[in-house]
């Protein structure tokens, strides 16, 4: 259902971390998003992720991610404008729950200072 007290966006870039784009349409719908880039962040693409995502065609450049593996992603930084967790974090190793954690709060405390 669209907002009807929200504006359009015209672009507002996207993160989707631990799924294959799911929520994107139904998400940009929602908000009224009209463009800008979507990056999915998964270990894999799957054929079911076509089915979840209600969409024959890429939804945006995906991104294989070793979630066993805590590294940096390649997105430029201070790109992104709105980031999505789909996964259960019972995904994650336990022993990096703590550090995957601390890596979205990092990020998200440097955008809200750069927007202020």
């Amino acid at each position: 259902m669209h907002n009807p007290y929200m504006n359009t966006m015209p672009n507002v870039d996207i993160v989707s971390i631990g799924d294959g784009g799911r929520c994107i349409k139904e998400l940009r719908r929602i908000l009224a998003i009209k463009n800008g880039r979507v990056y999915i962040i998964n270990e894999c693409e799957r054929p079911i992720d076509i089915i979840e995502r209600n969409s024959l065609f890429p939804i945006g450049t995906f991104i294989p991610y070793n979630f066993s593996n805590l590294t940096d992603v390649l997105i430029s930084s201070e790109s992104i404008d709105f980031v999505v967790c789909y996964m259960g974090l019972h995904h994650l190793p336990q022993d990096q729950l703590d550090i995957y954690l601390k890596m979205i709060y990092f990020y998200i405390v440097n955008i809200m200072h750069m927007k202020n």
